[in-house]
């Protein structure tokens, strides 16, 4: 009895962390009530003039736009589902594309940490809502499974397990930010990615063909280059020098995708 009483006093005491941070959380959540999502990046001026660099990037645009093209169809979701464990296998295959990344919270409600990471989540979620995030119940995915390793994420791909992570978020107690949980995610293997940033970058890069198309015209038929005043020879020596800018350039295009927006 002596022991059922003192489990009972602990699990209270629990539980009693566990609202007061879901209280913190729900007013911290309506003090900032609207999270934006991922924002489109500035685009880097190009005045390049080179032919062969227009060709070389009018490439890279294309395999960009196509990517991003696809990306942009992948399915949203935008909020941390609750799922009960006997339901997360088909949640995890049912995510709607091959492509999309399934991360799954192994928690328990009684636990503080536990709420808190469920809050921060839900701030990544609709951040980043090509990402499909669930609440499980740890208990009832594993019965035998130690709460002093809670909260746990698990991370899916095309209905396979790819990583994990124990104890996530303990060390940032109440200090816990989503961007802590973002970098945590992305250690793991995470893509996070949103709709808004794949459909800004599709358009931005289907405008930017669309560019070097139009300016590339009159350059391939040779027309639109004002002759030099020097020589024949001295103009050799000019196209030679620009064809050898050109190629210092390409040489130098091992960026990100964003970078080339």
């Amino acid at each position: 009895m002596r022991e059922d009483a003192r489990r009972h006093n602990a699990l209270q005491f629990l539980q009693a962390q566990a609202d007061k941070v879901r209280r913190e959380e729900q007013l911290r959540r309506s003090a900032n009530a609207t999270v934006r999502p991922a924002g489109e990046s500035e685009e880097e001026e190009d005045d390049e003039d080179d032919l062969e660099f227009r060709r070389y990037k009018m490439e890279r645009l294309k395999q960009m736009q196509q990517h991003a093209s696809a990306s942009a169809q992948l399915p949203t979701f935008g909020s941390v589902e609750q799922v009960a464990a006997l339901d997360m296998p088909a949640a995890v295959d049912g995510a709607g594309s091959s492509q999309t990344y399934v991360v799954v919270h192994l928690q328990e409600d009684y636990l503080a940490s536990c709420v808190r990471l469920s809050f921060k989540l839900g701030e990544v979620a609709a951040r980043y809502d090509q990402v499909r995030f669930l609440d499980v119940p740890a208990s009832e995915a594993k019965p035998d499974l130690d709460p002093a390793e809670l909260p746990i994420l698990v991370v899916y791909l095309d209905g396979q397990f790819m990583a994990s992570a124990i104890r996530v978020g303990r060390g940032g107690g109440e200090e816990l930010t989503s961007a802590a949980v973002e970098e945590q995610l992305l250690k793991i293997g995470v893509r996070l990615t949103s709709s808004a940033t794949m459909k800004a970058a599709d358009a931005a890069a289907l405008r930017r063909l669309r560019e070097l198309d139009l300016g590339a015209g009159p350059r391939a038929e040779g027309g639109g280059r004002e002759e030099s005043d020097g020589s024949d020879d001295d103009e050799e020596e000019e196209e030679e020098e620009e064809r050898r800018r050109g190629a210092r350039r390409i040489i130098g295009m091992n960026r990100p995708v964003i970078d080339l927006l």
